[in-house]
C-alpha cells in the first residue's frame, strides 16, 4: 500500500510540475481589420439624400463630389451645385451650374442648369459690394511764408535836380514869352510915337526886351531840356512812353520860342517902318 500512495503523490507532483511548466495557450491575436471599403455610388447617393433633407447641404456637397470624382455623371455635379445655392454660396453654384450647361446644352440637367442660375442672380445682384478702401487725403501743399521786406534795403531815392531842371526851364519859357510880349507893346507904341525921339526910345525899348526874351527863351530851353534827360534817365525801366513824350517835348519847345521870336521880330520891323514914314512925313 505504501509504494501505491507513492505512486499516487509523484503522479501529482509531476502533473503540478507540467501545468507549471507548460505555457498557457494564449488567446490568437485579432488579425488587423481590412482597409475599409471605398463606398460605392448607391452608398454615396443615399447618404446625400439622407444629408440633404436634414438640411446638412455642406456635407451633402462633399457627398456630391466624391461621386462625380467617382462616376463622372453631371447629375452628381449638379446636386452639388443644387446644394451650394441651398446653403447660400451662389458664387460656387454658379460655376457649378455653368459646368453642367456647358456640358448638357439642350439636355434636362442643362434646363435645370438654366432655373439655377436664374435663381442665383437675384442674391447675386443685391448683394451689398464691397466698400471701396478709403481714399487717403494728399497732404496739404506746403505753406509759403511772404516774403518781408529786408531790414537793410533802403528806399529808392528820387533825383530831385531834375524836377527843378524841369520847372526852372518852364519858368524860364514863361518869362521870354512875357518878354517876347513886352518887346510887341513897344513896337506898337512906335506908331503912336510924336516925333523921331520917340521912335527911336520905343525902338531901343522893343530891341531890349526882345534881346531879354531871346536869352531867357535859350536859358529856360536849357535847363527844360536838362531836366528832362534827368527824368529819362531816372525812368528808364518806365517804358517807352516817358521817353517819347519827353521828346515831343525837347523838340516841341524849341520850336515855339523860334515862331514867337519870328512873330515878334516881325511886329517890331513892321511898327519901326511905320513910325519912320510918320516921322519923315512930319
Amino acid at each position: 500500500m505504501r509504494g501505491a500512495m507513492q505512486g499516487r503523490t509523484r503522479a501529482a507532483i509531476a502533473a503540478v510540475l507540467v501545468s507549471i511548466t507548460t505555457p498557457a495557450w494564449a488567446e490568437p491575436a485579432t488579425e488587423p481589420a481590412a482597409d475599409r471599403a471605398v463606398p460605392t455610388e448607391a452608398e454615396l447617393e443615399a447618404r446625400a439624400q439622407q444629408a440633404f433633407a436634414a438640411g446638412r447641404y455642406d456635407e451633402v456637397v462633399e457627398l456630391a463630389a466624391q461621386a462625380f470624382a467617382l462616376t463622372g455623371q453631371l447629375r452628381h455635379l449638379y446636386a452639388q451645385a443644387h446644394a451650394e445655392r441651398f446653403r447660400g454660396n451662389c458664387n460656387a453654384a454658379l460655376g457649378l451650374y455653368a459646368r453642367v450647361l456647358a456640358a448638357d446644352t439642350d439636355g434636362v440637367l442643362g434646363q435645370h442648369a438654366r432655373e439655377g442660375i436664374k435663381l442665383c442672380e437675384p442674391s447675386i445682384i443685391t448683394a451689398a459690394p464691397e466698400p471701396p478702401p478709403p481714399v487717403l487725403a494728399s497732404p496739404p501743399p506746403p505753406s509759403i511764408p511772404p516774403v518781408s521786406p529786408r531790414a537793410d534795403a533802403r528806399p529808392r531815392r528820387r533825383d530831385p535836380v531834375g524836377p527843378l531842371l524841369l520847372g526852372a526851364g518852364v519858368v524860364g519859357i514863361a518869362a521870354s514869352a512875357s518878354l517876347a510880349v513886352v518887346a510887341s507893346i513897344h513896337a506898337l507904341r512906335l506908331e503912336r510915337a510924336s516925333d523921331e525921339r520917340g521912335v527911336l526910345d520905343e525902338q531901343r525899348r522893343a530891341r531890349a526886351f526882345e534881346g531879354a526874351a531871346i536869352a531867357v527863351a535859350v536859358v529856360g530851353s536849357g535847363l527844360l531840356v536838362g531836366g528832362i534827360v534827368r527824368l529819362v534817365q531816372g525812368a528808364r525801366r518806365s517804358g517807352p512812353r516817358v521817353r517819347a513824350a519827353a521828346g515831343r517835348a525837347s523838340v516841341a519847345s524849341p520850336a515855339v520860342l523860334r515862331l514867337r521870336s519870328a512873330s515878334a521880330s516881325q511886329q517890331r520891323e513892321q511898327a519901326i517902318d511905320r513910325g519912320i514914314e510918320r516921322a519923315a512925313g512930319r
